[in-house]
């Protein structure tokens, strides 16, 4: 019995590594943190890889998250599961909603509106259907989303309360990447 689950444990070991090196195009395993399900679902093929944005995905740890917020905007604060690295000009993660938000400043994109924004995103990420909303995270506005392969999502556009400087922004989510059914 002990013999089996070694052999069972090694093939799947090995199968992971098999398909990340297979289905990799990069040629290149990351090893993340936590679950072996969250490295699991980011080896699972090309086709299924979250959707990544200035070197950000939902395939990445919250820990790996934050490092390349702060690689690329300093200086970060957190407080009650909002991290911000660079101010407005810089990158938000919501931990408590799994969002990221990058405002236009982020990504000199504020020349561009939401509905140009769609077509250059489109184009870069290689993503067709994308969808007008009205509400994202419980803020109105005017916004239009696209679903990646992996089940995360991304959205363009700018909410229109609160926003006196009138700037747009790409949001990154979760979606129901990684997530786990509970019957």
């Amino acid at each position: 019995m002990k013999k089996k689950l070694i052999t069972t444990g090694l093939i799947f070991i090995f199968s992971i590594t098999l398909s990340a090196e297979i289905l990799n195009t990069d040629k290149k395993i990351e090893i993340f943190e936590g679950s072996v399900m969250q490295g699991v679902a980011t080896a699972i093929g090309e086709n299924k890889r979250p959707i990544k944005f200035k070197n950000i995905h939902w395939g990445m740890s919250i820990d790996q998250i934050k490092d390349e917020m702060r690689s690329q905007f300093n200086p970060c604060y957190e407080l009650d599961g909002v991290y911000m690295c660079g101010g407005i000009f810089g990158i938000t993660l919501l931990t408590y909603q799994n969002i990221i938000v990058f405002p236009c400043f982020s990504f000199n994109g504020c020349s561009y509106s939401p509905s140009e924004l769609v077509d250059l995103l489109g184009d870069r990420l290689e993503l067709n259907e994308w969808e007008p909303r009205y509400m994202l995270g419980g803020e109105a506005g005017e916004y239009y989303c696209a679903r990646g392969a992996a089940k995360d999502l991304i959205c363009t556009g700018k909410n229109l309360q609160n926003n006196p400087m009138d700037i747009h922004a790409v949001y990154l989510m979760k979606g129901s990447l990684g997530a786990e059914l509970d019957f």
